[in-house]
């Protein structure tokens, strides 16, 4: 089974979900000096498009950003925009900034957003491609997988109805035909069956006493759950069907990214002089 990512990681992971919005639409043909340009000015400070457009890019979700921007969302995202400029002239003539512990935010704020970059340009640099994916998928469904089984029960509310069920049955009665007749689950009208289930979907006591069967297998005696008493008869079992490669693929791309950056981030760590100094 795949392990999760470390905590510090999954946050690395999710900051260059982010940072890959960096490609929008606004910036695609834009040159350096086009994105230098000035689009407003507060107090004095020419604000550019560059900036505008990573506050656009922050700010908007990413499943709008593809839809043209309109003068309406432009005005009210560079009203937004202003309103953070002022506030931050403001918390410079307070002099926040020269608190040890604001200079220890905007520290973090930039480590955050240089690690973005870095990581946004590890993943250009290292595209994963989807002859990558389908290795992967091919490996995934090559591994074991879970198992599906197929069952039917008669349900019943004393346990000495269910004991005389199964004298019956062992002595040859049908097992649909007293399911039909007996059964106080809706699955009655089916001659008892279930259907395909996987671990986890029944109640822990039936599901062990379904796993404990061979196919073609009954249970000696009644199973007790919480819903009465159940004969249990089991019919099939099989290997859990594989999802698609279409279905994976989102999955499948999101686990080799945090493969791919945890390798890069120990390479990094490596090379690194951490000293823990209290």
């Amino acid at each position: 089974m795949q392990k999760r990512p470390t905590h510090a990681l999954t946050s690395l992971a999710l900051a260059v979900t982010l940072a890959l919005g960096l490609s929008s639409p606004l910036l695609a043909s834009e040159g350096e000096e086009h994105g230098n340009k000035a689009v407003i000015s507060v107090n004095g400070t020419p604000i550019s498009r560059n900036l505008f457009t990573i506050f656009y890019q922050q700010t908007v979700p990413a499943q709008a950003r593809g839809e043209e921007l309109t003068d309406e969302m432009r005005t009210a995202l560079l009203d937004e925009l202003v309103n953070y400029l002022i506030l931050a002239d403001e918390a410079e003539k307070l002099k926040l900034t020269e608190k040890p512990e604001v200079q220890a935010g905007l520290q973090l704020v930039r480590a955050e957003y240089l690690s973005n970059l870095v990581l946004n340009g590890f993943l250009a640099q290292n595209p994963i491609t989807e002859a990558d994916l389908q290795a992967l998928y091919a490996a995934e469904s090559e591994k074991p997988g879970e198992r599906e089984f197929r069952a039917r029960h008669i349900l019943v509310e004393a346990e000495e109805q269910a004991e005389e069920l199964i004298t019956k049955l062992n002595d040859g009665s049908d097992f649909q035909e007293l399911a039909r007749e007996h059964s106080s689950c809706p699955s009655s009208a089916r001659g008892g069956d279930l259907g395909w289930f996987g671990l986890g979907q029944m109640v822990p006591e039936f599901e062990q006493a379904v796993v404990a069967l061979e196919p073609g297998g009954m249970s000696e005696k009644p199973v007790k759950t919480q819903f009465g008493y159940h004969i249990i008869l089991a019919e099939e079992q099989r290997a859990k069907p594989a999802p698609s490669f279409e279905r994976m693929q989102p999955q499948l791309l999101q686990q080799e990214q945090n493969r791919r950056l945890h390798k890069y981030l120990r390479e990094l760590r490596e090379k690194a002089d951490v000293q823990v100094l209290e």
